[in-house]
């Protein structure tokens, strides 16, 4: 009897080594990861409950990580920090169980040079042009296509100017970078300094702030009737 539960002990011993070894043979798949000024974004699949992702430099040095919950064997997500344009960094994401992991290399874009301007450094009225770096929130129902539209700018502008392994896969709270030709100085000579796009979680006290002008002027330029109705995507004429 004694000999009998141990037989059944070891093999109940050796059932469970490969049934361990196969949790962690499930590849961690990236569909999309790509690298802006602002951080990264990834998307993938994943039988794991969680992944772990790091942004690491030249050196393989850790520059940020988070972390983000698996749903439905997929996760995606954005790891906010400050990056240098023109640099490359590798995205690891890994499988929180202690399986497998994957990497893929992306460049921060660089900023697009300035608009030419005249031999004064001015454009014509007395104002100066000058090129901005802004951000996108991705909303529901967007495509790139749309965002394209919305933003006044092209389709390849800004595939050139952000990573997308895809671009039909793009998610709500995704950050894409867009840049903006904007004169300032002599707001009579074309009737506006500038275009700001309103972004998740904006109201225009933030915006007034922001663009250091008023409530009252914002509505009265954009014919904006309740100042409470903002919606992201929005242009916002100061």
């Amino acid at each position: 009897m004694k000999r009998l539960i141990l037989t059944f002990v070891f093999a109940l011993v050796i059932l469970a080594i490969p049934m361990k070894s196969e949790a962690h043979n499930e590849e961690v798949t990236l569909s999309s990861a790509g690298v802006t000024s602002s951080g990264a974004t990834v998307s993938g699949s994943t039988d794991a409950p969680a992944v772990m992702v790091q942004i690491r430099d030249a050196n393989n040095n850790i520059v940020a990580m988070s972390s983000f919950a698996v749903v439905n064997n997929a996760f995606s997500g954005t790891v906010s920090q400050s990056l240098s344009a023109g640099s490359t960094y590798t995205i690891y994401v890994a499988d929180y169980e202690g399986g497998p992991f994957a990497t893929e290399e992306a460049t921060v874009p660089a900023a697009p040079a300035a608009s030419p301007s005249s031999s004064n450094g001015s454009a014509p009225g007395g104002t100066q042009t000058i090129t901005e770096q802004r951000i996108y929130t991705v909303i529901k129902g967007d495509s790139l296509r749309k965002i394209s539209v919305k933003l006044g700018v092209t389709l390849n502008d800004l595939r050139k100017w952000n990573t997308f392994k895809n671009i039909n896969l793009i998610y709500p709270g995704q950050k894409i970078v867009y840049y903006v030709t904007i004169s300032k100085g002599d707001a009579s000579a074309n009737g506006s300094e500038g275009v700001y796009i309103v972004q998740k979680g904006d109201n225009l006290t933030k915006i007034a702030r922001r663009l250091k002008t008023t409530i009252r002027a914002l509505l009265s330029k954009n014919y904006i009737k309740n100042k409470n109705l903002i919606y992201p995507g929005q242009i916002i004429e100061y």
